[in-house]
């Protein structure tokens, strides 16, 4: 349905972070909360495809779009998580890793980890740590 109807209205219906976090692409986000004050922004006359993180608020947004006379309303069954599940590909935000090293002139190692934690700057008058972070 998605890649035949160039006219679908994908909708989502999670929260704005949620939403940020992953969605199909082209879909447009009026989270359940908002969609009684936003249903002006939806052509009544157009197929809807709802779909949420895992079903329950797409139900809901369909029964509300049919009570506003919504006629071709469609629900994703399992909402995006089966879709995922499924293979289909979807807008994700990417999570950065961050890698810290510490160059220890002391011992003149350097020490790598994801953990931060307190490092003595100054371990005596003449001897002194860095930490420096770095995407990997």
């Amino acid at each position: 349905m998605i890649d035949t109807d160039p006219l679908l209205i994908i909708l989502d219906v999670e929260t704005e972070g949620e939403y940020a976090e992953e969605h199909i692409e082209g879909a447009t986000n009026i989270s359940l909360e908002e969609l009684e004050k936003r249903l002006d922004e939806l052509d009544k006359k157009g197929r809807i495809l709802v779909y949420c993180r895992s079903g329950v608020r797409s139900e809901r947004t369909c029964e509300m779009l049919i009570e506003d006379v919504f006629r071709k309303v469609y629900r994703m069954e399992g909402g995006i998580s089966a879709f995922m599940s499924a293979g289909y590909p979807i807008v994700a935000r990417v999570k950065l890793s961050v890698k810290i090293f510490i160059f220890d002139h002391l011992l003149n190692a350097i020490y790598f980890t994801d953990k931060l934690s307190y490092i003595n700057l100054f371990s005596g008058p003449s001897h002194f740590r860095w930490n420096c972070f770095t995407p990997f």
